[in-house]
C-alpha cells in the first residue's frame, strides 16, 4: 500500500523518503477500508465459503500486503452487493426463491448465478426484508436458467431435429416443452457465438420410451391413413394426450401397444 504513494522529492539526486500530509490522509483512509476475509461475509451477506468462491471466480478483487497476507477493501464489497440492496422488497408470499435454492435447482454455482444477475439485471429479482446482501436475493429459477448459457452436448438435438425425430410439428413441441416432457436450453455456437436452442437427448429417449406418436404407429402398421388408425384406436377407448387442433397425435406407449395387439388379434381392417 505504501508503494502506491510515490514520495515527493526536492532533490532528485538524493530523494528523501517521506509522504505528504494528503498522502497520509489517503493512507489512513485505505487502512480504514481494509477488511480481512473472515469479515467479508458480514458485509456482503453470505458465508465465508461463498466469499472465497466469489474471489476464485474473479468477481471480488483480492489484495495482498508485503507479508503476503490477503485482505479486501470494504468499498469493493459494498459496491459488489449494492445491486441487491437497491432491489425492491419481495411480496408477502413471493414465488421467487433464494439464490442458494436456485443453485440447487438448476445445478449451477452461486457465483455463476450472481454474475448472471449482475449482467442481466433479472426482472424477477427482489430481496427479503429480514436479510441483507446475497442472503436476501430472491430469483426465479426459470428466468436464471434461460439466461445462463449451458454447455452444449454434441448428442443433444436442435429443435428442428427433435421435431423430425419425433415426427411432430413445432406447435406440438412447444406444448411438450411447456408441460415438462422435454427440456430446452440455449447454448452458444462455438463457431458463430450465436445462441441456439437444444433439447436434451435423454429427454427425447425417455419420451420415446413412454409415448408413441402417430408417425411411429404408422411405422408399425405400414403406410396407412391417419384417419384410419386414429379411428380404430379411438374405438378402443384410447385418446391422445392432446386434443387440440393443429397438435400432433401422441399416445401413451402402453396404450398404443395394447391397441396394436388388439387390432392385430381382431384382424381389423384399418387401411
Amino acid at each position: 500500500m505504501l508503494s502506491e504513494l510515490s514520495p515527493i522529492s526536492w532533490d532528485a539526486a538524493n530523494p528523501p523518503t517521506y509522504v505528504t500530509r494528503d498522502q497520509v490522509q489517503l493512507l489512513r483512509g485505505r487502512i480504514g477500508d481494509i477488511v480481512p476475509l473472515v469479515r467479508a461475509g458480514q458485509i456482503i451477506g453470505c458465508s465465508y465459503h461463498f466469499v472465497t468462491t466469489f474471489i476464485a471466480a474473479g468477481m471480488i478483487k483480492r489484495r495482498r500486503d508485503a507479508a503476503n497476507k490477503t485482505y479486501l477493501y470494504c468499498s469493493d464489497l459494498e459496491a459488489f452487493v449494492k445491486p441487491v440492496n437497491e432491489l425492491p422488497l419481495a411480496a408477502e408470499n413471493p414465488t421467487q426463491v433464494s439464490i442458494y435454492d436456485v443453485s440447487r435447482s438448476i445445478k449451477r454455482s452461486v457465483s455463476q448465478i450472481y454474475e448472471c444477475f449482475l449482467k442481466n439485471r433479472l426482472s424477477s429479482a427482489c430481496r427479503m426484508s429480514e436479510k441483507f446482501g446475497i442472503d436476501a436475493l430472491l430469483l426465479d429459477p426459470d428466468e436464471v436458467r434461460d439466461m445462463l448459457v449451458l454447455p452444449h452436448q454434441e448428442s443433444d438435438l436442435r429443435l428442428f431435429e427433435a421435431t423430425r425425430r419425433l415426427r411432430i410439428n413445432t406447435r406440438t413441441l412447444q406444448f411438450l416443452i411447456k408441460d415438462g416432457y422435454l427440456r430446452v436450453y440455449k447454448a452458444a455456437n462455438p463457431n458463430t457465438k450465436t445462441f441456439r436452442h437444444y433439447i436434451k437427448v435423454d429427454d427425447v429417449r425417455k419420451f420415446e420410451r413412454n409415448f408413441s406418436t402417430l408417425g411411429s404407429l404408422r411405422d408399425e402398421f405400414g403406410q396407412i391413413s391417419h384417419g384410419g388408425i386414429c379411428a380404430k384406436i379411438r374405438v378402443l377407448g384410447i385418446h391422445p394426450i392432446y386434443a387440440k387442433d393443429g397438435i400432433s397425435t401422441i399416445y401413451h406407449r402402453k396404450d398404443a401397444e395394447r391397441a396394436i395387439r388388439t387390432i392385430e388379434a381382431k384382424n381389423m381392417n384399418i387401411r
